[in-house]
């Protein structure tokens, strides 16, 4: 009897903890499917929010530049110029109070100058005003002191000039030090044309500085991520200073060209790289002018929500476990009790009607004897 009442303690025992092993790990599965897509989704979004903000950064700063250009493009006259040899001076400075008045309107970029076509005047022109301790303030650009010249190659310092030239269209470039303010850039230059005559260039700078300061401070995850900026060739334009390289292929040799790949296909989304023997969860989103920021974060770091409810679960599973057994134990006892009772009752009685058997065979036997 007692070998049975193992048994169906056994049985009940392995039938529930089947039964409770199955739903736990459909539970943990579905439930870490939707936090790991809660996390994937938080950084993406996060890349998108920073994004946009850059973006009205930038959109900003184009639209003072095509202003800009449309204003040159429509004042300045290549016919009075080639009459008049005062024209140009006249021309500064009739610009100098529309640049500076634009660049007094805004706080969002540093610069905005027009650089003219240097075969125009031999004193290599230019208006720029800078926004330096909330003034407008005129920069006497200092051509040959600083060795700048319009001869090619050019430096990344006059990258602003030649670029949209080359792409004939308006581009962002830099970063750059730029040697008569003194500080690194990033600038969006577009060049302008009086009909089909080339005037010059027009432009606008954004600090690096400033920009590096907004690109840090996006830690999502208790300041334990860091964010980045390529421009559209997947350079590097800001990293953070752990990440000391200067092109994504450098960071990720091997997996690069899957990763270009969706970069390039994909405005958003998210990247699962490896680093340095180190994995990242990484969103990332497309700005309005073809540069891509991204924010990282370790997946140890990112899916702790789903480490700990791994604990947690582990722990109930545990406890689930041994609950079952005892109860599988008090229900097998509870329930075989009343048998095994009924089995000793029964039992004694055989006992008492083999005792009595044996009693009423002897007394026959004995009055057989005696009869005989």
């Amino acid at each position: 009897m007692k070998t049975t009442i193992i048994k169906l303690i056994i049985a009940i025992a392995a039938f529930s903890l089947t039964v409770a092993t199955v739903v736990g790990s459909i539970t943990f599965s579905r439930s870490s499917e939707y936090l790991q897509r809660e996390i994937e989704s938080n950084v993406r979004n996060n890349a998108e929010k920073y994004a946009n903000q850059f973006s009205a950064i930038f959109n900003h700063t184009e639209g003072m530049v095509d202003s800009l250009v449309a204003f040159v493009s429509v004042t300045f006259d290549p016919e009075e110029l080639a009459r008049d040899p005062g024209y140009m001076e006249r021309y500064k400075e009739q610009l100098k109070g529309v640049i500076a008045e634009t660049i007094s309107a805004t706080t969002i970029a540093h610069g905005l100058y027009v650089t003219f076509n240097p075969e125009l005047s031999p004193n290599n022109d230019e208006v720029w005003y800078s926004y330096q301790d909330g003034v407008a303030t005129y920069i006497e650009a200092d051509f040959e002191g600083n060795l700048r010249d319009f001869s090619e190659p050019y430096p990344d310092d006059m990258q602003y000039y030649f670029a949209p030239i080359k792409a004939g269209r308006a581009v962002w470039t830099g970063p750059y030090f730029d040697r008569d303010i003194r500080i690194n850039v990033l600038s969006y230059s577009k060049a302008i044309y009086a009909g089909d005559f080339f005037v010059g260039i027009a432009g606008a700078d954004v600090t690096t500085g400033d920009t590096t300061d907004i690109i840090k401070s996006m830690h999502p995850y208790d300041n334990k991520g860091y964010a980045f900026l390529l421009n559209d060739e997947l350079d590097f334009i800001i990293t953070p200073e752990s990440m000391p390289v200067a092109a994504l292929r450098d960071v990720i040799p091997e997996s690069y060209a899957q990763v270009a790949s969706q970069l390039m296909q994909q405005p958003s989304g998210n990247l699962r790289l490896e680093v340095d023997g180190k994995r990242y969860i990484t969103g990332y989103a497309r700005l309005n002018n073809g540069w891509i920021l991204g924010i990282s974060q370790l997946r140890e770091q990112a899916f702790s929500p789903i480490y700990n409810l791994n604990r947690v679960l582990l722990g109930l599973g545990v406890v689930i476990s041994l609950l079952i057994v005892l109860f599988s134990t008090l229900f097998s006892i509870s329930f075989s009790r009343p048998i095994s009772i009924r089995q000793n009752t029964l039992e004694a009685q055989n006992r008492e009607k083999d005792v009595l058997l044996m009693y009423q065979s002897r007394q026959a036997k004995i009055g057989e004897m005696v009869g005989n």
